[in-house]
């Protein structure tokens, strides 16, 4: 009895082994400074970017290319949890920019590997609290031998919240896209100067951001 109990354990333990092994890594997720973040990991966003008409929250994501294959051909899938009515995400990795305003799993690619920022971003209601959560999972994948389509390869994935205006670290908000005329200005979320402090809500001064 007592060996047939370790041999089923050592079928359990091997089984579990070949579930971690078929996470591929010709691509992987990394943060700016190039480090590669693991497979399952939590990232929380809050760095927000103004493109001259939205606010956005960036994800401060980036894809990294381990393939010794030019030009490899990557996927991603993005499974929407929780977003606000009104909002979108906007995903530009691999392929064309695509816009997606609801719950669900949406996907970019098949596409040619090109730049490294995944260049993602949530685009919250103007002006109002909230947050998005989203998973993303990366593929690799090859041309089919014969016929069309892609042999794909499940890669890691991350889970990734988006927060905005919810009293995140004030060094969160980047002002690169806003030429800021005086440092003691007072400014709203979509970059308009006003007169003086607001009564409620939020807004920036010196660089940074105050919640009311």
């Amino acid at each position: 009895m007592k060996k047939v109990f370790t041999l089923v354990m050592m079928m359990l333990v091997a089984g579990t082994t070949c579930v971690f092994a078929d996470v591929d890594e010709t691509f992987q997720f990394m943060d700016k400074d190039g480090n590669v973040l693991a497979d399952g990991a939590e990232w929380v966003a809050t760095e927000v970017e103004n493109d001259g008409w939205d606010d956005m929250v960036v994800s401060g994501l980036y894809v990294k290319n381990n393939s010794t294959v030019s030009n490899p051909i990557a996927k991603l899938v993005c499974t929407i949890e929780e977003m606000p009515e009104g909002s979108t995400l906007q995903c530009c990795f691999p392929g064309n920019c695509m816009l997606w305003s609801e719950v669900g799993e949406h996907a970019n690619g098949p596409a040619q590997y090109g730049s490294s920022n995944m260049q993602t971003e949530w685009i919250p209601v103007s002006g109002e609290p909230g947050e998005c959560k989203a998973t993303f999972q990366l593929f690799y994948c090859k041309k089919k031998t014969f016929g069309d389509g892609y042999n794909e390869t499940a890669g890691p994935t991350i889970h990734v919240t988006f927060r905005y205006g919810m009293g995140d670290d004030p060094s969160g908000i980047n002002l690169s896209t806003r030429q800021l005329d005086n440092s003691s200005a007072i400014y709203d979320l979509q970059g308009r100067k006003l007169q003086s402090v607001p009564q409620h809500g939020i807004y920036i001064q010196n660089g940074k951001k105050y919640v009311k």
